[in-house]
């Protein structure tokens, strides 16, 4: 399964641009698997599709998931995105609140921006990614928003 290879948020998840860039060793072949990973996180982090970037598959960057076929892509990398997205929505949720006050469940994210108790200042998702340690483990069990 490709989590156990690549356990990671980092594996499949960075921050470049203000974008989101996900990662992914599954080619698009025609299939339009990069759309379908770009709304899979995007549906995890509230962010529009024109906020999302595919990272061309590169050896040793690229998580090594196997063969691209049928329907594996989904259910492997599909699975991975959105896991290691939802991991990433509730480590940043975790962080804000410990850092600018109020429970988790005080935080809202909406069109990727988080807002909350004691600030009327919005803060971009994007902008909190870099604040999350490279080595945070994707949760398999994480809850999901719903697709």
């Amino acid at each position: 399964m490709s989590l156990e290879a690549h356990p990671l948020v980092s594996d499949w998840l960075s921050a470049r641009d203000g974008r989101l860039v996900v990662h992914t060793g599954k080619v698009d072949i025609g299939q339009r698997i990069s759309t379908a990973l770009a709304q899979i996180a995007g549906e995890e982090l509230t962010l529009p599709v024109s906020q999302i970037e595919i990272a061309p598959v590169r050896t040793g960057r690229a998580p090594d998931e196997g063969m691209t076929s049928g329907s594996n892509s989904i259910e492997q990398s599909g699975r991975a995105v959105r896991c290691a997205a939802a991991t990433l929505r509730r480590a940043v949720l975790q962080d804000i609140a410990g850092r600018l006050g109020g429970e988790v469940s005080d935080w809202a994210l909406s069109d990727g921006v988080l807002s909350g108790p004691g600030t009327n200042q919005p803060i971009a998702i994007i902008d909190m990614i870099a604040r999350i340690d490279q080595s945070l483990r994707v949760d398999p069990g994480v809850p999901t928003g719903p697709p």
